[in-house]
């Protein structure tokens, strides 16, 4: 468990360096997306949104 949440902290780190966001903010931004998902949405819905996103950024990447 340690392990990956010292992963996860690292990844979040390298993301917000790179889009020059400060970490507490990305881990707020975090927080609140999964809370208002895990709320809002049924989990097919979360599947299709989180999805759609992927394919989003892939192809912007590319």
């Amino acid at each position: 468990m340690k392990d990956m949440k010292r992963r996860e902290t690292e990844l979040m780190s390298k993301v917000c360096t790179r889009n020059n966001v400060p970490p507490k903010l990305g881990r707020l931004l975090v927080k609140l997306s999964e809370r208002e998902a895990y709320e809002n949405n049924s989990q097919q819905t979360r599947i299709k949104e989180y999805q759609s996103l992927i394919d989003f950024h892939f192809k912007e990447n590319q």
